[in-house]
């Protein structure tokens, strides 16, 4: 198997270091200026303490929060400045002059299912086997079933009848998570294969992904894992599916610069499916995978410490399926945010411990929190908002409320548009893309109450479980709503009444226009709509 010289590290953009250099001082300017501004300013001679705490750490809260999408934004920016207007850089570290087999690589295709097999996003693992014209024998897909229902088990078994595809069931063998799933197939199948495609159930691979990425390792020596391009399919059922995809054009990049940005400072995270990985890669970690829901994060930050590269591209697009309602959306997150809270109770220490530079670091935590950051930025500041006006009167804080309005509604446009880090060069309407970027936020929100009360369970000794996302579409009914959603609306009401008291206690009705208490009322609210939006066929 030829391979270049190349490695990742040399290869990718030198000026990155200054870049991130230059954004952070910007930054830090802009902060110093706002700090100033702050301390001098609005808070006069006797100030209260509880104010002065206040207005300091909810400014360092906002920022911290949103640092990742102002970080976001400056960088893009100085490297339109650079000159890289196209913020491909993917496409430029491999040529795709022709997408040719550049050896003769074994190539497993693995399609990880429980209770939840898709025909179509399985049979685009067939046509990779095909290409330009020519069947490509050393491509294997392989279905790894999981499955406890009846009904998937003899769907499967017909496809893989009808296909020859070969299933693979371990009964009771190892944990019930996707992650064990994966190692029975490492402990038994890893020396016949050269690389390993990870699938979830609906993912949909475009023609020749393969031949694409399997690029990346031939060219460079310290590639371990390539991560596919992952993007919302958009031929929407319900009203549900189509409120919350902001990319109905398919443009592949609308979510790619984060991606980009990651890899110009080597430190990009896999993201559990369209991606590929080495056999190389698994055989020095121990032949496996770390068992946990998170595997894709704990195999990345693995691969980086022994000197392994994640390359994210945009050149291998895959396609993935909306959540088909509300409470599976809510279902899906807090999965997510469970495997997060895995991933840093197990990894956190010793990221701060590694060898990687700050902006890795950063980046890593960033990519690990993106999701909850924002909506959990807004609960602790509408909570510290409250607080501060029931300790402090109505004296000492008159101006600074329309100040803190001016820069967070600021910030969070920014970090509307960056934080994601996709609407700066998508070719989707950006009405569309700037009104959804504020619907995932509001929704995301909603949930936020589930997500802190599975955060103190985790913390007092629950066991995280491995939930599989609902692939199938259900009416909403009144039972379902209150079953699914009752915690969310008595702690939202709960602090929706805790508002008004303060403000009536204070004297001061303004703060109900503040941005974090607009996005409670609006998080409120959208409980009561969001879960019966599917209900409503959509038809384009």
């Amino acid at each position: 198997m030829k391979c270049t010289q190349f490695t990742f590290k040399k290869y990718r953009d030198v000026r990155s270091t200054i870049v991130g250099y230059i954004s952070l001082f910007i930054y830090l300017v802009v902060m110093s200026i706002t700090y100033y501004y702050s301390i001098l300013t609005i808070l006069k001679p006797g100030s209260n303490w509880v104010l002065i705490l206040y207005i300091s750490f909810s400014l360092l809260t906002q920022t911290l929060f949103f640092y990742p999408g102002i970080f976001c934004l400056i960088t893009s920016g100085i490297l339109l400045i650079l000159g890289n207007k196209s913020f491909n850089f993917s496409t430029s570290i491999v040529s795709l002059r022709k997408y040719q087999d550049l050896s003769n690589a074994k190539v497993a295709l693995l399609y990880a299912t429980k209770d939840d097999f898709i025909i179509d996003a399985a049979n685009t693992i067939l046509n990779q086997q095909t290409l330009d014209g020519k069947i490509n024998k050393n491509y294997v897909p392989i279905i790894l079933d999981d499955s406890t229902k009846e009904k998937f088990i003899s769907i499967i078994d017909k496809f893989s009848k009808d296909n020859g595809v070969k299933v693979i069931r371990r009964g009771n063998n190892g944990p019930r998570t996707k992650s064990g799933n994966l190692n029975y197939f490492f402990e038994n199948f890893l020396n016949d294969f050269d690389y390993f495609v990870v699938l979830d159930a609906d993912t949909y691979l475009e023609n020749k992904w393969c031949s694409k990425a399997i690029q990346y390792f031939e060219r460079f020596k310290d590639v371990g894992i390539v991560q596919g391009l992952n993007n919302a399919i958009t031929n929407n059922n319900n009203f549900f599916q189509d409120f919350i995809t902001p990319n109905n054009k398919e443009s592949k990049e609308f979510w790619g610069i984060d991606g980009e940005i990651c890899n110009l400072y080597s430190i990009s995270l896999c993201t559990g499916h369209a991606c590929m990985w080495s056999k190389d890669l698994i055989k020095k970690n121990g032949g496996k995978i770390t068992n946990c829901i998170s595997e894709d994060y704990t195999l990345s930050i693995d691969a980086k410490k022994l000197n392994y590269e994640c390359v994210y591209t945009s050149n291998c697009f895959a396609k993935e399926e909306v959540p088909p309602n509300y409470y599976a959306y809510k279902k899906r997150h807090l999965r997510w945010e469970g495997g997060a809270f895995q991933f840093f109770h197990s990894y956190f220490f010793k990221i701060l411990k590694s060898k990687f530079h700050f902006w890795q670091k950063w980046l890593i935590f960033n990519q690990a929190t993106n999701i909850f950051l924002t909506p959990f930025n807004f609960f602790v500041n509408a909570i510290l908002t409250f607080l501060m006006m029931f300790f402090s009167g109505n004296k000492v804080y008159v101006t600074f409320p329309y100040f803190v309005f001016v820069m967070n509604t600021v910030l969070f446009i920014l970090s509307a548009i960056t934080l994601p880090g996709k609407a700066v060069v998508t070719k989707s309407s950006p009405i569309r893309v700037f009104f959804t970027s504020y619907v995932t936020t509001f929704v995301t929100t909603s949930i936020m109450p589930s997500l802190l009360l599975e955060y103190l369970m985790m913390l007092c000794g629950k066991k995280i479980t491995f939930r599989v996302s609902i692939k199938e579409n259900m009416k909403i009914t009144f039972k379902d709503f209150i079953k699914g959603s009752w915690f969310d609306v008595v702690f939202w009401a709960m602090l929706l009444a805790f508002m008004l008291v303060a403000c009536w206690y204070a004297n001061a009705w303004y703060f109900l226009f503040t941005p974090w208490t607009i996005v409670t009322f609006l998080s409120f609210c959208s409980i009561f709509v969001l879960p019966f939006l599917s209900n409503i066929p959509y038809k384009k």
